[in-house]
């Protein structure tokens, strides 16, 4: 069990013992484990991803940046420089570019696919808002997997879509699905 205080990761065993704590270097913002990676994520308001090993040892560290279009959409109340909107706010991991194992990392609208060793595989904007909770779903046709993202604070309540085969950002839904 992963649990955030401030800066600290306290790794617990399953009956609360204390195991050891894992030092960030930013206010940790979202806690995920990372099976095919066999390691734990920590996202950090400080715009940090960082891969811890099951021993405790730092892997690499990841810094999310800003996509390109969002700068030029000139919304500066959505940019990473707005209060709240800095940092990592969402984590998911699994299967997602050409059946690889990948994490996706929401911040300020954007949204970053990162390979296992902590490169960057893809940046995309994802508008409005900082992508906070993400799952992978497999795709209607069952040909590869989709993003779905809802962002928090949002400036719509649909969902961003993203598809493993063609990286587009589609928005959907937005009201009862069939």
């Amino acid at each position: 069990l992963a649990v955030a205080e401030g800066s600290t990761v306290h790794l617990l065993t399953a009956a609360g013992a204390p195991v050891r704590t894992l030092q960030a270097d930013g206010r940790v913002r979202v806690l995920a484990w990372w099976p095919e990676a066999d390691a734990l994520l920590v996202g950090c308001a400080d715009e940090k991803l960082i891969a811890f090993a099951r021993d405790g040892a730092r892997r690499w560290v990841f810094t999310s940046e800003m996509d390109p279009a969002v700068f030029r959409a000139a919304k500066t109340y959505w940019f990473k420089s707005a209060p709240g909107h800095e940092g990592i706010h969402g984590l998911v991991t699994g299967p997602f570019i050409d059946g690889r194992s990948q994490c996706l990392v929401g911040s300020a609208c954007t949204v970053e696919i990162v390979n296992t060793d902590g490169t960057l595989a893809q940046r995309l904007a994802a508008f409005w808002g900082p992508g906070k909770i993400m799952r992978l779903v497999p795709t209607a046709d069952g040909g590869g997997q989709e993003a779905t993202i809802a962002r928090w604070p949002n400036g719509t309540d649909e969902l961003s879509l993203i598809d493993s085969r063609d990286l587009k950002v589609r928005r959907g839904f937005y009201g009862v699905p069939s």
